[in-house]
C-alpha cells in the first residue's frame, strides 16, 4: 500500500479501480457511474462501482435521474452508500468542467457525494461536495488512491505450488572425513573438498568422531581436536622437519658452525 494519508482521502479497493480503468479503456468517449462507499476516521473507501445506462458523447455523459434511483434501490441491502460518482475525461487532463459542476450539484441535493474523474493515463482528481449536514460546499483535490490488496485465497495457491514443486537442497563441504550441511562460502562443492580439487584439506589429523556441526563457526571447527597419542605424534613430526642437518665437527669441538 502506498504511504498512509493523513486528513480526508479517498481510497479505491484495487478490483474496483481495474474494472472502473477497464471501462475507461474500452470507450472512445466519456463514460460514468456510480459506486458505494464507506467511512471511518477521514477515511473513504470506494468498496463498488456500477454501470448505469447512459448516452455519451466525446465530452459528456448523460444518467437519467430514474436510472440512479433504480440503482439506490438495487443495491439498498449492499454494504456501504451510494455516495460516489464517477466519470472518464478520456485522453484529456482531469479536471471539472461546467458540466461536471452541475451534475455534483444536483447529485449532492441529498446531502453529500463524492466524486473522482479518471482518464486513460491512470490520472485521478477527487472532489467533495456537501450541503447537509454541514454546508462545507465543493472541496476539491482530495487526495486519492487505490488500494495494493492481495487476495488471500490467491496467495494461499502460491504458496501451494511453491510447496508442491519446489525442494530446496542443502549443499555440504568437507574437512577432511566430516561433511558439514551449512552452504560452502566460495560455493564450490563437497566433491572439491573431498577429492582435493580446489579445496585444501586440514593439515591436522581429523578426530572421526567430531564434525563442523557439533559447534558453531571458529577456529576449533576447522582443526579439530586430537588425541593425546595425535598429539604426541604431530609434535615428533614437526621437530623432525624443523630440525638442523646434522654436520661435520668443526674446530674446538663444536659443530651446527662457528
Amino acid at each position: 500500500m502506498a504511504n498512509e494519508v493523513v486528513g480526508t482521502h479517498i481510497m479505491i479497493e484495487s478490483m474496483v479501480y481495474h474494472k472502473i480503468m477497464h471501462w475507461v479503456n474500452k470507450s472512445s468517449y466519456e463514460v460514468s457511474g456510480l459506486g458505494k462507499i464507506t467511512y471511518k476516521d477521514g477515511r473513504i473507501t470506494v468498496i463498488d462501482a456500477i454501470l448505469l445506462p447512459q448516452k455519451n458523447g466525446s465530452a459528456h455523459t448523460d444518467i437519467e435521474g430514474a436510472d440512479v434511483g433504480k440503482a439506490m434501490f438495487l443495491l439498498k441491502d449492499t454494504p456501504g452508500d451510494l455516495r460516489w460518482w464517477w466519470h472518464s475525461h478520456v485522453n484529456m487532463d482531469v479536471f471539472w468542467s461546467g458540466t461536471d459542476r452541475d451534475t455534483i450539484d444536483k447529485i449532492t441535493q441529498g446531502g453529500w457525494f463524492v466524486s473522482t474523474v479518471f482518464n486513460k493515463r491512470h490520472e485521478m482528481r477527487s472532489a467533495l461536495s456537501m450541503v447537509s449536514p454541514l454546508p462545507l460546499g465543493f472541496i476539491d483535490n482530495i487526495p486519492t488512491q487505490q488500494i495494493q490488496y492481495l487476495d488471500p485465497e490467491a496467495v494461499k495457491k502460491w504458496d501451494d505450488d511453491y510447496e508442491k514443486n519446489v525442494t530446496n537442497l542443502m549443499r555440504t563441504y568437507t574437512w577432511g572425513k566430516s561433511e558439514s550441511r551449512y552452504p560452502s562460502e566460495s560455493g564450490r562443492s563437497s566433491s572439491d573438498f573431498r577429492s582435493g580439487e580446489g579445496g585444501q584439506l586440514p593439515l591436522l589429523p581429523h578426530h572421526p568422531s567430531r564434525t563442523v556441526e557439533d559447534d558453531g563457526p571458529g577456529i576449533e571447527d576447522r582443526i579439530p581436536p586430537m588425541t593425546p597419542e595425535e598429539i604426541q605424534e604431530y609434535l615428533e613430526e614437526r621437530r623432525t622437519i624443523g630440525a638442523p642437518k646434522a654436520g661435520p665437527p668443526m674446530r674446538n669441538g663444536h659443530s651446527g658452525g662457528w
